[in-house]
């Protein structure tokens, strides 16, 4: 692939899973480009400085801009026209949006962008966008969507690195029966050596103290996760219940009109038979009367 001079200003390059596709960042556009054929397929028009992106599934580009916003961008609807494209757009922080990276915890996919403004978020965000589903037009959510989780640095932050990591051994009593072991430890070189050792076992001490304190915060943010979690499922049950009675509320109204229009019916068809028997009645009365006379 050959590209001239000053064709394009870029800062990123990154290329799809397929590895068919490259996508280049320019300052404000990213330039979808074939890799077989040297052809523009898609630009994605920005109106602020794009800082990072990341492409997620087969159909997904995923930027985040000078302002905070994010967008999660369909390149693959409206394939016949190079500068339209529809995404889901949100208020992810105060300032510019620095990095974005993808996180896979517990078969789920999250999100996950720092920013100048100092706070790291975690979104679960990319249900909007389940696999292979098209974004059929421009939406807007402003500030409706929250992050599941954050973390506020105190810094002003440049970059990030994200990775989660699933120790072989989660349970708090067989940390602390590893903890114990080197107690022993440090106990049997007290009784052998003299000073020297008493020095290595406080720094077993505050080894162990660390390995505590890294262990419950790691469980204190799984936690907190999946408390989140279990709140959006919970939210998302709610909705589904309260859609399924309204339905059914509608399936009761329509069925009562229903009975309604029937017995409305109903009467006016008896009205018509009264009125039919009366008429054959009063013929049948003057035929009796004329033959009597």
């Amino acid at each position: 692939m050959i590209f001239r001079k000053n064709f394009l200003e870029i800062f990123k390059v990154k290329f799809n899973k397929t590895e068919d596709v490259i996508i280049l960042m320019g300052e404000k556009k990213l330039h979808l480009l074939n890799i077989e054929t040297n052809k523009m397929i898609k630009v994605l028009q920005h109106e602020q400085k794009i800082h990072d992106f990341i492409i997620y599934g087969d159909r997904y580009v995923i930027t985040g801009d000078e302002l905070g916003d994010v967008y999660i961008w369909d390149f693959l609807e409206n394939k016949e026209m190079q500068d339209v494209a529809s995404y889901i757009k949100f208020k992810a922080h105060d300032k510019r949006v620095k990095q974005i990276r993808l996180v896979k915890f517990e078969s789920l996919d999250f999100m996950v962008t720092c920013s100048s403004d100092g706070l790291i978020k975690i979104w679960d965000v990319l249900f909007l966008v389940q696999k292979d589903q098209a974004i059929r037009e421009i939406q807007d959510l402003g500030d409706k969507i929250e992050s599941v989780f954050k973390i506020d640095s105190r810094e002003r932050i440049n970059c990030m690195e994200v990775n989660v990591n699933n120790p072989e051994k989660t349970n708090v009593e067989e940390v602390e029966a590893e903890d114990l072991k080197e107690e022993k430890c440090v106990i049997i070189k007290k009784k052998k050596g003299g000073n020297k050792e008493k020095s290595q076992g406080k720094k077993y001490e505050k080894t162990n103290e660390k390995k505590h304190e890294k262990t419950n915060e790691k469980e204190k943010m799984n936690e907190k996760i999946k408390e989140k979690l279990n709140e959006k499922k919970q939210e998302k049950t709610q909705e589904k219940t309260k859609e399924k009675t309204h339905k059914k509320k509608q399936e009761i109204k329509v069925e009562k009109k229903m009975e309604k229009k029937i017995e409305k019916r109903t009467e006016k068809t008896l009205e018509k038979t009264k009125e039919k028997t009366l008429e054959k009645s009063v013929k049948v009365m003057k035929k009796i009367k004329k033959k009597k006379l």
